[in-house]
């Protein structure tokens, strides 16, 4: 599981739990370094909120990186385009 996620409480929570079920988890706290990941990955938790790359960006990055892996967008965004426009990432 590859998690994109900028915030260290969040991603904190999420790799802590990940792990404690027995996932192996990697933890990338910025989009750059996300599009530069090796190996295999079967999902992606990603922050479409990141400093240096937009998540949306990120995403059809991935998808052209790890076209298997499940992509799963986390968002406070609310906007009906936001929700368009990740769909359309991929």
């Amino acid at each position: 599981i590859l998690i994109v996620e900028d915030d260290e409480t969040i991603g904190d929570a999420l790799h802590t739990s990940l792990c404690a079920h027995g996932h192996d988890v990697r933890w990338e706290r910025s989009g750059r370094s996300a599009v530069v990941v090796s190996g295999p990955v079967d999902l992606v938790l990603l922050d479409l909120g990141l400093p240096d790359l937009d998540g949306v960006e990120v995403c059809r990055r991935l998808r052209t990186l790890l076209p298997a892996a499940v992509v799963v967008m986390l968002t406070a965004r609310t906007d009906e385009m936001d929700v368009v426009v990740g769909l359309e990432a991929g």
